[in-house]
């Protein structure tokens, strides 16, 4: 459980992981660039971000 959730510091994500990697496989699959993603996706930088951690 995230350390948020728990009342124990932090700030909560802007988006949840399982939109992260929703839009990573909707990359994969589709073979498209980054900044050619869907509007109803996260916006790209957070997506490309999550993938450089």
């Amino acid at each position: 459980m995230p350390r948020w959730l728990e009342g124990r510091g932090g700030q909560p994500e802007g988006y949840c992981h399982r939109q992260i990697l929703d839009v990573i496989r909707y990359l994969v699959a589709g073979g498209i660039t980054w900044r050619a993603m869907p509007a109803d996706f996260p916006a790209w930088d957070r997506a490309h971000g999550f993938t450089r951690r």
